[in-house]
């Protein structure tokens, strides 16, 4: 996993970009460490983008705007139905059908606004 971004910043406004990349990811299966391969969740590499603009309405507040996962990236759908073994993956996998290990989460894009006070 790595990150890059870049951060502006003119009088009074602001602004900040930053891109991380997930190579690929495997889930090993932690409820039998020496099961097969089967059982493991492959998770292929992504892009999140974030981004943030803020503006300091004076020397103590400034209000900021932003969004994390702008592109709305989700990570690998998780197998449901039959598995090559004969048996069937997890039925939670049709309930939540994103792995919770993925490394940027499975909740997609999140919008916020934020105000600061310096003193």
């Amino acid at each position: 996993m790595g990150a890059t971004g870049a951060r502006f910043r003119q009088g009074k406004e602001s602004a900040a970009m930053t891109f991380t990349s997930t190579s690929i990811w495997v889930s090993v299966n932690s409820s039998d460490p020496g099961s097969r391969e089967v059982f493991d969740e492959h998770l292929s590499a992504k892009w999140v983008t974030d981004v943030e603009f803020a503006y300091d309405f004076t020397d103590w507040f400034t209000l900021a705007a932003g969004a994390n996962n702008v592109f709305d990236v989700y990570p690998d759908v998780s197998p449901t139905g039959p598995r090559p073994d004969g048996g069937n993956f997890s039925v939670f996998n049709q309930i939540f059908p994103y792995s919770n290990f993925s490394p940027f989460g499975f909740n997609g894009r999140f919008i916020y606004a934020r105000g600061t006070l310096h003193w």
